[in-house]
């Protein structure tokens, strides 16, 4: 292989003392073969390729004789140097073999990439610039299928416990539920609300085509992860740039979710997948919430049925959480020990004397004289059944650790009071 060098003058030419070449030619460095390293005059390169044409094959693997002919100077038909051959040519020549290797290479690297990203880059050079000419004079948002790689998120960051919002048509069901519909084929992308998306200024703007509706797109990036053989598209109501500048409304809704991130990578913030409110990998605690939420509607009923209810508080009240195993994270439900229980029973004395309970929505009222002196009646046991931290002195009970949804409150991850109220929960 040669290279030009940016460098003038015979000096430093490597037959300096036989170089009677002109002091402003060129200098030609030899990059490989048995004189690699060595820095050749024009004139004195061009003697040295006539009498060992050999040279010439030190050019790089994978060009034709004629670029090595033509790099080296030679003129194929004479076989001998054209000393007329002008010299930037020679270059372009040289420029166009470079090129042609790096074609060879990214040709391997495309090899090595899925049907579904090369057709979704495909759909980007080809389809892009078309569906950016065509939507320049629509006003209003237009239904497109997009592929799910050109999209990008808005967001930077997914809430904490994977959920969809309580705006949404799914409220706070488990993005994880969403993926599993997608992935057993019981949902299909066109059967889905369409994404709302703005598309780019151009097609080379570094921002790409914006989908404010992340959660779904996360879904949809799944789906697409395990499908690679195929570029899946989705339905969008796009909006070109200048309907979006055009539509303030919309701009503002559409700017308050965009962080102006890349969007090619969406982040989780530190919580606990949730469905519905509940942890989703952690049945002891999703089972005492059910349970404890069933109790809540029932004595929320006008007819509560308490012979269902109090033993459902007897067993909320006896149950325990534990570690599944040591060094893990999920655990189990276990039955209180008897001393344990014991202890938990003692603020029922004061419940007999006051014979006061407190429902859920509402004013004190006395208890009946039936269940007063029953043991084991909700009103005998506590004073307040919504005190249930009173009744557990375990420090792992989940009454004694303040309820589950209070902590989900607190943390910011829980069920608005709207959802609570309008679910039943």
């Amino acid at each position: 292989m040669m290279q030009m060098m940016e460098r003038w003058g015979h000096p430093d030419c490597a037959q300096s003392e036989e170089c009677t070449g002109n002091p402003h030619l060129r200098l030609i460095c030899l990059l490989s073969g048995g004189d690699e390293g060595k820095i050749y005059c024009e004139a004195c390169w061009r003697r040295l390729t006539e009498q060992n044409p050999d040279l010439v094959g030190f050019l790089r693997d994978g060009e034709t004789s004629e670029d090595r002919q033509a790099a080296a100077g030679v003129d194929k038909n004479r076989g001998s140097v054209n000393p007329l051959q002008d010299q930037e040519v020679q270059q372009l020549r040289l420029e166009n073999i470079k090129l042609k290797q790096e074609n060879q290479s990214l040709r391997m690297q495309l090899q090595a990439l899925p049907p579904a990203v090369l057709e979704t880059a495909a759909w980007i050079r080809d389809e892009l610039p078309r569906l950016l000419r065509a939507c320049v004079y629509v006003s209003d948002g237009f239904l497109v299928d997009i592929p799910i790689l050109a999209l990008r998120q808005t967001h930077g960051h997914v809430n904490a416990s994977l959920a969809f919002g309580d705006d949404h048509g799914n409220s706070q069901e488990s993005i994880f539920k969403l993926v599993e519909q997608l992935f057993r084929g019981r949902v299909t992308p066109g059967e889905m609300e369409p994404l709302q998306v703005k598309l780019p200024k151009d097609a080379a703007d570094d921002l790409g085509i914006r989908s404010r509706n992340n959660r779904r797109l996360l879904a949809f990036r799944a789906l697409q992860s395990w499908t690679l053989d195929e570029c899946i598209k989705v339905p969008c109501i796009a909006r070109s740039h200048s309907a979006y500048l055009r539509d303030a409304k919309f701009k503002r809704w559409f700017d308050k979710g965009d962080d102006g991130l890349s969007g090619w990578s969406i982040s989780s913030r530190e919580g606990i997948a949730q469905h519905r409110g509940r942890p989703m990998f952690n049945t002891a605690v999703a089972t005492e919430i059910g349970l404890r939420r069933l109790v809540e509607r029932e004595k929320a009923h006008a007819d509560a049925d308490w012979q269902k209810i109090e033993p459902a508080e007897r067993l909320l009240r006896d149950i325990k959480r534990r570690p599944a195993s040591k060094d893990n994270d999920e655990e189990t439900l276990t039955f209180g020990s008897r001393s344990e229980h014991a202890e938990s029973s003692q603020p029922a004395a004061k419940a007999v004397a006051t014979k006061l309970t407190k429902p859920r929505h509402g004013k004190q009222v006395k208890a009946s004289e039936p269940e007063a002196q029953n043991p084991w009646s909700w009103a005998a046991q506590d004073p307040d059944p919504w005190s249930w931290a009173a009744q557990d002195p375990d420090p792992w009970s989940w009454a004694a650790q303040d309820t589950w949804d209070d902590y989900l409150y607190d943390s910011g991850r829980g069920l608005s009071d709207s959802f609570r109220a309008a679910s039943g929960f």
